[in-house]
């Protein structure tokens, strides 16, 4: 009986990881992903820096941050602390975690 329930779970997860793979293919993989990442970093209390970067860690701004007038985002800013503080959480909680493109 213990061998036919493993052998069930095994089919069972093939079934799962084969599901996956087509729902990758089929709707993840349309979409170009670069590798895009930025990690804020606290300097100070009101300043801080954002590390962006992509797959191969090349320096990578993001132009929307031009609309916050923050041209170089590697040096300290206030307008990035008060991103990380106020616009970050907004984004999260507000468009990403339903799926919304930020």
């Amino acid at each position: 009986l213990l061998f036919v329930v493993c052998c069930l779970l095994f089919v069972v997860c093939c079934l799962l990881f084969v599901v996956c793979k087509v729902f990758f293919l089929l709707f993840i993989s349309k979409h170009k992903i670069n590798g895009y990442s930025s990690c804020p970093l606290v300097t100070g209390y009101g300043k801080m820096v954002l590390a962006e970067f992509d797959y191969d860690n090349n320096f990578t701004p993001d132009p929307k941050l031009k609309q916050m007038l923050v041209f170089d985002s590697s040096k300290e800013h206030w307008r990035l602390w008060m991103l990380k503080k106020f616009g970050l959480p907004y984004l999260y909680w507000n468009k990403m975690l339903k799926g919304e493109d930020v």
